[in-house]
């Protein structure tokens, strides 16, 4: 796997204060252009496809069922629940970590009890066209 593009802990803390935290608490969520990098967003899109290929990724499900709604009408995605420590999932282990790293630093400046965690996987999702 190619050397993934590295984020320092400084520039993740400036990220969190500049950005995330202000668009937080302005309007409940915050995007973030660019946030892998393209050598890493490279890497993990890749993993996916090949989980994709493999034929890792299953139909989404529903919660329940109601007679005469067909499931694709409403969920037609792909998804696979990973930790990140699955075999060909590395990049996926480090934008979990950066992923839990922001988390932090963001639950550190704007109260653990808004910002716990990330949910314990990752949910990959491939949106089925057609």
């Amino acid at each position: 796997m190619p050397v993934l593009d590295r984020v320092s802990d400084v520039q993740l803390e400036r990220l969190v204060v500049d950005r995330i935290v202000p668009a937080l608490l302005a309007d409940g969520f915050c995007h973030v252009d660019g946030f892998l990098g393209a050598s890493l967003g490279d890497a993990v899109l890749g993993q996916v496809k090949q989980m994709h290929r493999g034929g890792a990724l299953q139909d989404g499900r529903l919660a329940g069922s109601a007679p005469g709604v067909h499931r694709r009408t409403i969920r037609g995605d792909k998804i696979a629940w990973v930790s990140g420590s699955e075999r060909g999932c590395e990049a996926v282990n480090v934008l979990l970590h950066r992923l839990d790293k922001l988390v932090s630093a963001c639950a550190r400046r704007i109260g653990n009890k808004a910002i716990r965690e990330r949910s314990k996987d990752v949910k990959f999702q491939n949106k089925v066209t057609g």
